[in-house]
């Protein structure tokens, strides 16, 4: 976690302040106890879910197909775009009936718009170009 500005001046009030109105917000929203300061590690994991799932949904009503919001062992379809959120990017990779959001990691930027395949290894997916003829994909 980073340091608080410290002193009296200008940031490091506006900075108290801010921390307050999120404490606040927190709290109003059931995702913090009065008593609490720090957020739980289940409620972090539980917020991450949420926001996973919300986009897999906005992103469904976009496209008109079902994106699932977790990663298989295995994954396989065209690399459409990241997906940036507060917990981590993530890649949109669509095949033919469904999309995944699964973990991006950089070496997926050489692949946009191009068949891959991704292969659960551990707690992240490794990828790889896939021989498959690709998609073409109109420009999101």
């Amino acid at each position: 976690e980073a340091a608080s500005p410290s002193g009296e001046g200008v940031f490091a009030r506006e900075h108290a302040e801010a921390l307050k109105q999120r404490r606040l917000f927190l709290i109003e929203q059931g995702w913090m106890g009065k008593n609490e300061q720090v957020l739980s590690r289940s409620h972090l994991q539980e917020m991450a879910t949420h926001e996973l799932r919300d986009m897999a949904q906005r992103l469904s009503d976009e496209l008109g197909k079902t994106v699932i919001a977790y990663a298989p062992n295995r994954v396989e379809g065209v690399y459409a775009r990241r997906i940036d959120l507060a917990q981590g990017r993530m890649a949109l990779i669509l095949g033919e009936r469904s999309g995944h959001l699964v973990p991006w990691r950089p070496t997926l930027e050489r692949f946009a718009g191009r068949q891959v395949e991704g292969l659960m290894r551990g707690r992240s997916l490794s990828w790889g170009f896939s021989r498959g003829l690709g998609i073409g994909l109109p420009p999101m």
